[in-house]
């Protein structure tokens, strides 16, 4: 959901503030239904706009920092 915050924000101010539908929101802002539905939901089970991310976010790393550094040494070795 790649939704800018000011898009968030317009989105529950109209929710709140007005008397429309999620379909007129989701016309209005641009955004689809479900994506309406999504930070509305969001806003009332957390409070915030913004996303968060829960604990550890994103991807693991697969290297370890040993072998980070391992790999550091042989790029700068390849340099010169």
């Amino acid at each position: 959901m790649d939704v800018t915050p000011r898009k968030r924000t317009k989105i529950v101010t109209l929710h709140v503030h007005t008397a429309k539908t999620y379909r007129e929101i989701a016309s209005v802002v641009g955004v689809s239904l479900a994506t309406v539905s999504r930070v509305i939901n969001w806003k009332q089970e957390t409070g915030s706009v913004s996303p968060k991310c829960k604990g550890k976010c994103g991807r693991k790393k697969k290297t370890t920092p040993r072998y980070d550094a391992y790999l550091l040494r042989q790029s700068t070795l390849q340099n010169e």
